[in-house]
């Protein structure tokens, strides 16, 4: 990829101390505070898609993190559900770019652990197919 950005929807976690230090330990993650609501925040992954490595530990020391454990695998999606405030569902939106072709995907992560995942094209395709009747669309990397 030549460019990836990521980013979540604002939403309340079920407890923001275990949130931030669940997201301190995604490598390119940082948190952004909601502006109108004092208990919604949103992930923030700069250069990164949906992450598939987080570090196994995090050590803070006065709040400031002085080192990391290995990285490790993970399940993002599953393991952002558990954070997410029961009833509640994050959207997890990437953007990038390869070779001047634009790519784009979407993830609806819901509390219960419930998730949808489609590429931008999908969901297009699928919102306009109604009034345009049924298409092939070509895929933006090849």
């Amino acid at each position: 990829m030549d460019y990836m950005a990521a980013r979540t929807s604002y939403f309340p976690p079920k407890s923001a101390r275990k949130f931030f230090a669940w997201a301190d330990r995604i490598p390119g993650c940082s948190v952004r505070k909601s502006s109108t609501s004092e208990d919604k925040f949103a992930l923030i992954f700069n250069g990164y898609p949906v992450p598939e490595e987080r570090f196994s530990d995090a050590s803070h020391i006065d709040g400031v993190i002085h080192g990391f454990g290995d990285l490790v695998d993970f399940d993002y999606a599953k393991e952002l559900a558990e954070h997410i405030q029961d009833g509640w569902a994050a959207a997890h939106m990437e953007v990038g770019s390869e070779n001047m072709q634009m790519y784009g995907r979407m993830m609806i992560i819901r509390s219960d652990g419930k998730v949808r995942s489609m590429s931008l094209l999908e969901w297009l395709a699928e919102q306009v197919e109604e009034d345009l009747g049924a298409f092939e669309i070509g895929e933006p990397l090849d």
